[in-house]
């Protein structure tokens, strides 16, 4: 009689190869996820100060040296421009920034609104994440 030890043995081997590639599949999987989740994080902080930035522009009326003195910009050619690292923090340097927002105001062609176009971009691949119009009523000068 014929011992199966051998069949045996080479069943395991094969169950274990296919074992191994599945979870290596899996731990490649994991990986791309964890980075999947940053970017979407980084992602929804940027969303967040872009709407953030659009209702301070709003309330300070289209002034953007006001705007960018609450929110540590900086205004240069009637643009303002803050810079926010990836816990959505605004930093004062670039190098430090992953994603930045710029404001540019712009006529709106109606009288007494004004409007603004605000983009959160990201620094690495100048990749456009949002891009919105906030619009505001302007005060009426009698003089």
């Amino acid at each position: 009689m014929k011992s199966k030890t051998p069949l045996t043995l080479m069943e395991l081997l094969i169950m274990l190869l296919i074992f191994s590639i599945a979870s290596a599949l899996c731990v490649q999987m994991f990986v791309k996820a964890d980075g999947w989740s940053k970017e979407n994080q980084i992602e929804d902080r940027a969303l967040l100060s872009l709407q953030s930035v659009a209702e301070t522009v709003k309330a300070s009326g289209g002034d953007l040296d006001l705007a960018s003195d609450l929110l540590d910009g900086i205004v240069l050619d009637d643009t303002l421009r803050i810079f926010y690292d990836e816990m959505g923090q605004p930093v004062a340097k670039s190098d430090e920034a992953v994603y930045d927002i710029i404001v540019e105001t712009f006529d709106s062609g109606e009288p007494l609104l004004g409007t603004a176009s605000v983009t959160a971009r990201t620094l690495e691949e100048k990749e456009t994440l949002f891009r919105i119009t906030a619009a505001w009523q302007e005060v009426e000068r009698n003089e």
